[in-house]
């Protein structure tokens, strides 16, 4: 039989993504919930889900000048987004599943770089994607594109297929 470890997160607004790391075959359940009590995603966590959840938590706290320069701290509401895009990345293929990082505007991004897949994807605003995607010699660059934090744009999502 195997362990499953389940967190609860009641809130958007409030998640506070914390993955215990007692189960014996690294599989993990988290849920996300509305603020009407409806549920909005569930993903069973995988080594590169639990990773980059942990990145995203550790630039919560960050304060202007974070870099050693002038860039400004991540928005919480962008870093809450950016769990919520991790969590719907997190069932897609190891070989497309790209790094988290914060650049020095703030922003909180998604990087991957491998024989036919590129993609520079950010998160703008809590609503808002923007990326650059080269799938297979095809060049792919969408802006402003509507998030919710429950599931994947179209657009983004044909990346991954």
């Amino acid at each position: 039989m195997i362990a499953l470890d389940a967190t609860y997160v009641p809130r958007i607004e409030e998640q506070q993504v914390t993955i215990s790391d007692s189960s014996a075959h690294g599989l993990r359940a988290i849920v996300i919930v509305s603020n009407d009590g409806s549920k909005v995603a569930t993903a069973t966590t995988d080594p590169w889900l639990h990773a980059t959840l942990r990145k995203i938590a550790a630039h919560k706290n960050l304060s202007a000048g974070w870099d050693g320069g002038s860039a400004p701290a991540p928005t919480r509401e962008c870093l809450d987004s950016a769990e919520a895009l991790a969590i719907l990345l997190s069932p897609k293929s190891i070989e497309k599943k790209p790094y988290f990082a914060v650049d020095c505007h703030g922003q909180p991004n998604f990087a991957m770089n491998s024989k036919d897949f590129y993609l520079h994807l950010t998160v703008d605003d809590p609503g808002a994607l923007s990326w650059y995607a080269i799938n297979n010699g095809e060049e792919i660059f969408e802006d402003a594109v509507a998030f919710n934090g429950t599931k994947l744009p179209k657009e983004l999502a044909t990346l991954f297929d």
